[in-house]
């Protein structure tokens, strides 16, 4: 594996592959500068009790479509890391044989505010190009998390980490295969089905509904909205309206404003290494 440098400084490990169609990079902080690491080290240590783990790394994987080579290579220093702080590997990423490697993302259709920041970042960098071949479809950028456990780490112990990191909410497990392209394929919705007899639904009955729907909420949410719509049901609405559509459109309204706010989104002129 070769090492590049810009002003003597190690800005990438690995080799771009020429005209590919998607890049993969993974970036690390440098040491003294890996606060996220040391604070997954001290939370799978102190609060998941987990003393096997004896060290963290943590990585931002990007997995990039629709750029050039020279703007990947550009973009690897100027968008995704930072060579004074950061160290940034090509394509692979090579895991010892004591580690235990965890990689997550968020689901399909889920907004990532990582990846949308840096897919804007790119297009600003090739606006500003000269000389450099760009191409004309918009860069297209998704992300995942990863964590190297070192240590002699049993099974149980790695799916209680893997509880911890990832909620089922909006996230997944993931692997490290590579996808031939980031274009997603998107089918039309239908109508919206008549939830007959919702407001009779009795515990095992609204469970039941909840995983099927595979709905992000729990139990009291459900029984929340069933309720509700009792009480619309005795206002004269009719309670087939769809309660995942009302959740959606009423839901800070609904749940008492228990929604966390979304984060206010980075400037591009920042690099997109993990906040200290």
């Amino acid at each position: 594996m070769q090492v590049r440098k810009i002003n003597n400084t190690f800005a990438y490990k690995g080799d771009f592959y020429y005209n590919a169609s998607m890049y993969r990079l993974y970036v690390e902080r440098r040491a003294g500068f890996e606060n996220e690491a040391r604070r997954y080290l001290s939370e799978i240590n102190s609060f998941l009790g987990i003393s096997s783990v004896t060290g963290v790394r943590y990585f931002n994987r990007y997995d990039v479509e629709n750029v050039s080579d020279e703007v990947a290579k550009i973009a690897a220093t100027r968008v995704f890391s930072e060579p004074q702080s950061d160290l940034c590997f090509v394509e692979k990423l090579d895991v010892a044989a004591d580690e235990t490697e965890i990689v997550w993302e968020y689901l399909p259709g889920q907004y990532d505010q990582r990846a949308d920041s840096a897919e804007q970042c790119i297009s600003l960098l090739r606006a500003g190009l000269s000389g450099v071949k760009v191409n004309s479809e918009a860069p297209v950028v998704r992300c995942a998390k990863i964590v190297l456990l070192k240590g002699k780490v049993s099974e149980a112990e790695i799916q209680k980490i893997q509880n911890y990191l990832v909620n089922p909410v909006d996230s997944r497990l993931t692997d490290e295969t590579k996808p031939e392209t980031l274009k997603m394929n998107l089918e039309n919705p239908g109508d919206i089905p008549v939830v007959t007899g919702f407001i009779s639904f009795d515990d095992k009955a609204l469970e039941d509904y909840r995983n099927k729907m595979g709905l992000a909420m729990d139990h009291a949410d459900i029984k929340f909205l069933q309720d509700y719509f009792i009480g619309e049901k005795t206002g004269g609405r009719p309670e087939t309206r769809d309660p995942g559509r009302l959740l959606r459109a009423g839901r800070r309204h609904l749940l008492g404003g228990r929604l966390v706010p979304l984060a206010p989104r980075p400037r591009c002129r920042r690099s997109l290494r993990s906040p200290a």
